[in-house]
């Protein structure tokens, strides 16, 4: 497939007025056509289906704006993100990287339409700028606004990969934040984490707090989001005693945050590192930076290490913490697909779209697991594989979902062959 396009769509009531509404991607990866929606948008398939391809996609799209601002790094193409064809000449085969690879978007900024691109020629040549005009002027126009020193909105824009519990930064990136508000972009596109960049600003402020004895606003931001979106969290700071960023749970207790599991620490530091950028990039929000600023994230695997509980609450606590911010996820769980909109999912298999605003609300696990994420609601067990075919075609006659669930009955066997 040759290209993957993303419709614009009708802003809903309380949607971002900034953020990406458009995207046509050609010759990279493997897509043809997709659309987004402008506050949430969940991409569910199998692994290898391509819902990190359109987030790394969307993260050179992104980078487009970085390219008008002092110190930000854009996400490039690279020769790796070519389309690749196969070809036979007589028995051999023959594989050929598709050119040029193209990304153009579609987007808004504080109400203002913008469209651009970004190109890759041929393997050995770097991703154009020429396509990316607007985008580029308008990070020069915010560029501007800060140099003197206008309370302008820098939208925030991060990009949080599959792998982020696993990838860290080194501790010697973590000094580079010096007190600019671009600090908010540091290694925002990367999909790494950078917990300890994190870690080494709430020490810093913390130490202001104690040095002037007066609260900082951007701090209690960070907190104040940890603690609104982790139901049972007191607080979330960093103790100058031990040097680790630490939580204070309802009932008392105290846990440095690398002792917490992996979905609770995931989460945690999730949420507050987006807080962290948008207090750092819009600190005249004090502390409702993490409500009140706009932009957008990519999350791949929203559902990383979290129980089923945690899965079914995470987008609605996300949305509600961050209401300004546009999200794109990926996830396998019928649980979080549950908690989603109808007009917020699009379903892919091999690099495709196969369906789009599927009907989610009220049902249960089982039917979401077979209609939704493509999968047996259970396991066939063995031994019983050959089932019971007057019972499956029989059952196949039955409408809708009770049919297809009967006919799976009648595959796996009896109870008694069981």
């Amino acid at each position: 497939m040759k290209s993957l396009r993303v419709k614009k769509r009708e802003r809903r009531s309380g949607a971002p007025d900034r953020g990406c509404t458009g995207l046509h991607l050609k010759n990279f990866r493997c897509f043809e056509d997709l659309s987004l929606d402008p506050s949430m948008t969940l991409l569910i398939g199998e692994n290898g289906a391509g819902k990190t391809a359109v987030l790394e996609g969307l993260a050179v799209a992104l980078g487009g704006l970085f390219l008008g601002l002092p110190g930000a790094t854009a996400w490039n193409l690279g020769k790796d993100d070519a389309r690749q064809v196969v070809y036979e000449h007589e028995g051999l085969l023959d594989l050929q990287p598709q050119w040029p690879v193209r990304v153009e978007a579609k987007g808004q900024l504080d109400g203002k339409p913008l469209d651009w691109s970004r190109m890759l020629q041929h393997a050995d040549g770097r991703t154009t700028r020429v396509g990316a005009t607007s985008i580029r002027s308008a990070g020069e126009k915010l560029a501007r606004a800060v140099q003197r020193g206008k309370a302008c909105e820098l939208p925030v824009i991060a990009y949080y990969g599959a792998q982020r519990l696993w990838l860290h930064k080194k501790v010697t990136e973590a000094k580079r934040a010096v007190g600019s508000r671009y600090d908010g972009y540091i290694d925002a596109l990367d999909p790494a984490s950078n917990h300890r960049l994190l870690a080494e600003w709430m020490y810093q402020q913390t130490l202001v707090e104690l040095q002037s004895r007066k609260p900082v606003a951007q701090l209690r931001a960070v907190e104040e989001a940890v603690c609104q979106c982790i139901k049972g969290t007191k607080r979330f700071f960093f103790d100058v005693r031990s040097q680790e960023l630490m939580i204070e749970r309802e009932d008392g207790e105290r846990r440095p945050f690398w002792w917490l599991s992996d979905g609770y620490r995931n989460l945690v530091a999730l949420v507050a590192d987006m807080a962290w950028r948008a207090a750092v990039l819009n600190p005249h929000h004090g502390a409702h930076a993490a409500e009140r600023s706009g932009g957008v994230v990519l999350i791949d695997e929203i559902d990383l290490h979290l129980h089923p509980r945690w899965q079914r609450k995470v987008l609605g606590d996300l949305r509600r913490t961050f209401p300004g911010l546009q999200f794109v996820t990926t996830t396998h769980s019928p649980q979080v697909a549950a908690s989603a909109g109808r007009e917020e999912i699009r379903i892919l298999e091999r690099g495709a779209l196969v369906s789009e605003k599927p009907f989610v609300e009220g049902r249960d696990t089982n039917s979401l697991l077979e209609d939704v994420c493509r999968a047996l609601a259970r396991p066939v067990e063995r031994g019983t594989k050959k089932g019971h075919p007057a019972l499956a075609q029989h059952a196949r006659r039955l409408p809708g979902r009770r049919g297809r669930r009967a006919a799976h009955e009648g595959r796996r066997g009896a109870p008694e062959d069981r």
